[in-house]
């Protein structure tokens, strides 16, 4: 999986990118983000899956540390 972190002041974004293989663990780590934090998501595509989470930087910063932490279970 494909971490991206975008900084844009206020606001910051979160870009997750797998493939097929891993698109159940991406699935799991887009869901605990969005159960734990104050962000928005959307997603497309099928072969390779894209989310991008959007919302404050701080909420952002704490789906970050969700997404992380999820991948080392």
């Amino acid at each position: 999986m494909k971490i991206k972190y975008d900084d844009h002041g206020v606001t910051a974004t979160l870009t997750l990118t797998s493939w097929l293989p891993w698109i159940g663990q991406h699935n799991r780590c887009v869901d605990a983000v969005l159960l734990r934090t104050g962000v928005r998501a959307t997603s497309a595509g099928f072969i390779q899956r894209k989310t991008e989470i959007s919302g404050r930087t701080a909420h952002v910063m704490r789906a970050y540390k969700v997404v992380m932490g999820e991948l080392a279970r």
